[in-house]
């Protein structure tokens, strides 16, 4: 009787394993989004404005150009690059003092760092470090709060142009990175940090922090690819948002009457992710699409 009893629970305790069982990235799902990125890589001439840009009556137009650079080969974002090696915040340069605070910032930084690392750009790299020890590390005119590029940015910097093949800044390269556990818009530049840095040393840095960011928004695949490509190895819900016809349609880019959001990986789910009344029929870069998907198949095709 015991040893049944012992066989019985075996049984149960398989079985509820087999329930758990966690799905899997399946070859339909890589399927989809190839057919999908190449519609939308298709698509997107049709929300670009000069020089390829993206957004680029807004004046973030640089970071979001930057990223989906690396995925769109029309996009020319030295165009917001002035002949003194300082960066604007988008080719017409002009946001600064009537549309924003400063000319520049460490956010659109990141999104150019993104753009010249995977594009191999070793000389605008140098250009940055140039620029940035001529004045200081002040990059630009406006809020300092903004324009002054931090240990953080400047370790960045000095580790991209390092694998490159460039001047080895040694002592920028082994400054520890200092990072907390964000929200919001200010989360999604951590993580995008977090991932160029990793793709220059070979790992993540943080995982506590990549880890904190998925568990609390597991619908961002953003959030999800860093948690799955260095945490779990399992790219299953990197895919779900990705494919979710709500935010990324697939005979369409996506419109303001999908969901508010332009670039949905810098807001958190909530209204921003909802359907907007106003301006349904504008239709979104899906920039946000091509930069995750990118990233997914470039390690898939390893």
């Amino acid at each position: 009787m015991k040893y049944l009893l012992t066989i019985l629970l075996l049984m149960i305790s398989c079985g509820k394993k087999e329930d758990n069982k966690e799905p899997v990235l399946e070859q339909e799902h890589v399927n989809a989004l190839s057919v999908k990125y190449n519609f939308y890589v298709n698509e997107i001439y049709k929300v670009q404005g000069d020089y390829g840009f993206i957004e680029d009556t807004h004046c973030d137009s640089v970071m979001f150009s930057g990223l989906t650079g690396i995925a769109v080969s029309n996009i020319t974002l030295i165009a917001a690059r002035n002949e003194n090696g300082q960066w604007f915040r988008r080719p017409s340069m002009d946001c600064y003092p009537e549309n924003s605070q400063s000319t520049i910032s460490r956010d659109m930084f990141i999104g150019i760092m993104w753009y010249l690392w995977k594009n191999k750009d070793l000389n605008s790299l140098e250009r940055i470090w140039e620029y940035g020890e001529n004045t200081n590390w002040k990059m630009g005119e406006g809020a300092i709060s903004r324009v002054f590029f931090t240990p953080n940015m400047i370790s960045t910097l000095a580790i991209l142009i390092d694998k490159l093949g460039g001047y080895n800044h040694s002592l920028s390269i082994n400054t520890p990175l200092a990072m907390g556990k964000q929200e919001g818009f200010q989360a999604h530049l951590d993580v995008l940090l977090l991932l160029l840095r990793a793709e220059a040393l070979g790992y993540i840095e943080k995982p506590n922090v990549v880890d904190y960011q998925y568990q609390r928004n597991p619908q961002n695949s953003l959030f999800a690819y860093a948690y799955n490509k260095y945490i779990s190895g399992n790219h299953y819900t990197t895919v779900l948002t990705l494919l979710n016809e709500q935010y990324f349609p697939s005979n369409r880019l996506p419109t303001r009457g999908d969901r508010k959001a332009p670039w949905l990986w810098e807001r958190d789910v909530g209204a921003d992710w909802a359907p907007s009344d106003e301006n349904p029929t504008k239709s979104h870069s899906g920039g946000d699409f091509l930069f995750v998907t990118k990233l997914l198949f470039d390690d898939l095709n390893k």
